[in-house]
């Protein structure tokens, strides 16, 4: 249990060095907009998990972001591979000096990713679905209320990497589409890895080194 608590006290760390990072990072550049995008203000949110050691917190936001992410990566590597991008969303990156082209791979790479190593062994449950929803209601409403339509800030205007197969109302439907086809399939995902990890506990030459206690 200790182990634990450690564990989650310097993931919080990490995350609140990471959110300072980024405060730092876009206030230099003059890019006080960005914070309403999800990566730009998750890992305050996930500092705050870790800190209160509350799982559907940290799963809620691995729920929302990891598939984004995990795209916005491939596109990183694709465009080091090739000097071409995959998706069209990480040229920015490339256009940034010195210290300044390493925040953006640093925030993308490790915030949901390395969320979900740390607590791969927790149970998703209907809280974390909960959450989720909360979260993308909130995130929804505060990005069409205060960011300008042009900046399609989170996506909520046009479809990131597919703007041309924007559906009719995909704005209102929004919610519900990050709903179906975001949140429960990590939630899926990430159950799938509680059970890899549950079957692999309980598997008969684990539970053999289990029973294997030295004599006192």
């Amino acid at each position: 249990m200790k182990k634990i608590k450690n564990k989650y006290f310097f993931a919080g760390i990490f995350f609140l060095i990471l959110q300072l990072i980024l405060i730092i990072f876009n206030l230099s550049n003059g890019r006080l907009g960005v914070f309403y995008w999800f990566c730009n203000h998750t890992p305050m949110i996930l500092a705050i998990g870790f800190f209160l050691k509350d799982k559907n917190i940290i799963k809620s936001i691995i729920n929302v972001g990891f598939i984004a992410q995990f795209f916005w990566g491939l596109d990183l590597v694709y465009s080091l591979i090739t000097q071409n991008s995959l998706f069209d969303i990480t040229p920015y990156v490339f256009q940034h000096q010195g210290f300044s082209i390493i925040v953006p791979p640093l925030v993308h790479l490790f915030s949901t990713n390395l969320a979900l190593i740390i607590t791969i062994k927790e149970k998703p449950t209907k809280k974390t679905l909960l959450y989720s929803l909360i979260y993308t209601i909130t995130l929804y409403l505060v990005t069409l209320i205060l960011t300008n339509p042009i900046d399609n800030v989170n996506c909520i205007h046009e479809i990131c990497v597919f703007r041309s197969f924007t559906p009719l109302n995909y704005n209102l439907l929004w919610v519900p589409l990050v709903f179906l086809l975001i949140i429960l399939p990590t939630q899926l995902i990430q159950y799938l890895f509680y059970l890899i990890y549950k079957k692999r506990i309980k598997s008969p030459v684990n539970k053999k080194e289990n029973e294997i206690q030295p004599k006192t």
